[in-house]
């Protein structure tokens, strides 16, 4: 009991810690997120704020973007991970659950990766300098978020499947991964 509440304390954490970090398409527009977007120099349409737009053409100071960046990235990753295992572990157990479960295995036709494979490389490239200049911070971010993804559903990768992580893969599928996906292909989605 101790460790499923231990999962939806540590996934609410990184939840919180993403709708911080994130536009309002994430946070929601809200006075708090108003004030972070503006404190990495942006507006709450997500667009830049004019003075301080540096020479790349990127808002925000350095750290706060590569922090957003970061975010967007590991994210993205968790999402592809999650929509597999999801998939992996319906086609496995699909057919034993109830009518009322096997909702948890509804998933689009396309996994995650293929449906924001090109958004996902127009953001890559329309913050290329980033990635190049902050490699480390960007992998210490996404070295994180895979290893709260392996201890968050160590017993769905083990092949032992409760109904809580089923629910858990299913919402986060459903909540986070579609709003990222939704921000990625706005027309210049995470800029």
């Amino acid at each position: 009991m101790f460790t499923i509440r231990w999962r939806a304390i540590m996934v609410a954490l990184l939840l919180a810690c993403l709708c911080l970090t994130l536009p309002p398409a994430f946070a929601g527009d809200t006075p708090a997120a108003r004030k972070d977007l503006r404190r990495m120099g942006m507006t709450s349409t997500g667009k830049p704020v004019a003075k301080v737009v540096r020479s790349s053409g990127h808002a925000g100071t350095g750290k706060n973007l590569t922090k957003s960046v970061a975010i967007v990235t590991a994210t993205v990753q968790n999402c592809i991970q999650t929509d597999d295992l999801l998939r992996r572990t319906c086609a496995r157990i699909g057919h034993n659950l109830s009518e009322k479960n096997r909702a948890y295995c509804a998933v689009p036709a396309d996994p995650f990766e293929r449906r924001t494979q090109e958004p996902y490389r127009r953001f890559r490239e329309s913050h290329r300098e980033i990635f190049m200049a902050n490699p480390t911070e960007i992998d210490k971010v996404v070295e994180a978020a895979q290893r709260a993804f392996e201890r968050q559903f160590a017993e769905v990768i083990a092949g032992r499947v409760s109904m809580f992580d089923l629910e858990s893969l299913h919402r986060q599928t459903t909540g986070p991964c579609v709003a990222m996906e939704r921000s990625l292909n706005q027309p210049g989605g995470q800029r």
